[in-house]
């Protein structure tokens, strides 16, 4: 079994309270949205420079944590086959067609969707590296 950030049931009370929740209420099967939280998982944690912290007493994840996946997994259900989305996020500067084009603003490409989990991960970035 794959390991996840946060517990389905942890991830579905965090969704309870989002406004925009209601798309991970529309997914009826356990198994199709441990899919997304076990894609969250697995991009987070590809992240370069994130030092993941260990678990709790508990076992579980620090609730930043959690919570950053759960970002994660509602921004891949809404965005994942979004290719406007895709593009951006491999650096596409513009795309071409006959006489349509789309033309994408010029940032740093990101590893995740959500830009709000990626701010809720800021404090398990590290900045410097010491070098010996």
């Amino acid at each position: 079994m794959a390991i996840t950030y946060v517990t389905l049931e942890n991830a579905d009370i965090y969704m309870a309270t989002k406004l925009d929740g209601s798309q991970w209420a529309g997914i009826t099967t356990s198994s199709a949205k441990n899919v997304y939280l076990y894609e969250a998982t697995r991009r987070i944690a590809n992240i370069p420079f994130i030092n993941i912290p260990d678990v709790d007493d508990e076992g579980a994840y620090p609730q930043p944590l959690q919570d950053a996946t759960c970002e994660e997994a509602l921004a891949l259900l809404t965005f994942g086959d979004n290719i406007h989305a895709q593009n951006q996020n491999m650096n596409i500067k513009s795309v071409s067609f006959g006489s349509d084009s789309v033309s994408y603003t010029e940032g740093t490409p990101r590893p995740i969707y959500s830009g709000l989990a990626m701010q809720m991960l800021n404090e398990y970035i590290q900045r410097g590296l010491d070098i010996v």
